[in-house]
């Protein structure tokens, strides 16, 4: 049983900030209708990481997102890539959400690839909520991807999550993702991939974390890391400001 009552996700901050300015991380989230693309502002950290809070709404959804991505030397983690997405489905009737971030990084002859997922649905009108795999397409949960190409899959379709109905009940889901496998070569890029399908009017929340290391670093201390460093609560996260 994967589960646990907060969200275990790899990040250090720290009080020290840089100016903001657009990261290297682009992000693209559509519901097939409307499409929200952009390399979203942010700062760096002392440390060599990227992050960007921010929300942005369309006719149909609403977005927010929070982001982490690049080096972790701390840990020893050569690339890394952490997208927490809050959509709010704005229409009558349950719709599939396909979100894609990448990130720039460095070649690597050989790699070690893991990922990892969570997420939550929240019931905003009183009717029960509903956070699912697509049945159209099968796709799971997560996908981590390595030059474009799918290379790392977290909760397989099919996957649900059901709130109870009760205005602002929710349903939370974590987990401990596969172990660390060896990847291919990696040229310049990786990338998350969520998929999933909320229920008409409520608020779904997906997490994908993915990183890829320099073999021969030993795998199996990535596992721990991924579980061990910091809870995060998706409800009770602050509440993003707005994109520029």
């Amino acid at each position: 049983m994967r589960s646990l009552l907060g969200f275990l996700v790899l990040v250090t901050i720290s009080a020290t900030w840089a100016s903001a300015a657009p990261i290297p991380v682009h992000l693209a989230v559509t519901d097939g209708t409307n499409v929200v693309s952009l390399n979203p502002d942010g700062d760096l950290l002392p440390i060599g990481q990227y992050h960007s809070e921010g929300s942005q709404s369309t006719a149909t959804f609403s977005l927010e997102w929070d982001i982490f991505a690049g080096p972790t030397s701390d840990i020893q983690i050569a690339n890394y890539l952490s997208v927490d997405l809050k959509v709010t489905n704005l229409m009558s009737t349950a719709q599939t959400y396909s979100a894609l971030a990448t990130l720039p990084v460095p070649f690597l002859a050989t790699s070690g690839i893991q990922g990892i997922w969570g997420g939550a649905i929240l019931d905003l009108n009183g009717d029960g909520a509903t956070l699912s795999t697509d049945d159209t397409t099968g796709d799971p949960m997560f996908l981590g991807l390595v030059d474009g190409v799918p290379k790392f899959v977290d909760y397989p379709h099919p996957f649900t999550l059901v709130a109870a109905p009760g205005k602002g009940n929710g349903t939370l889901f974590a987990g401990f993702g596969p172990a660390a496998i060896l990847g291919p070569p990696i040229v310049g890029e990786i990338g998350v991939q969520l998929r999933f399908t909320a229920s008409a009017g409520d608020k779904a929340f997906s997490h994908g974390t993915f990183h890829a290391f320099s073999v021969p670093e030993p795998p199996g201390f990535m596992l721990g890391g991924i579980a061990a460093l910091v809870t995060v609560g998706f409800i009770s996260r602050r509440k993003p400001g707005t994109a520029a």
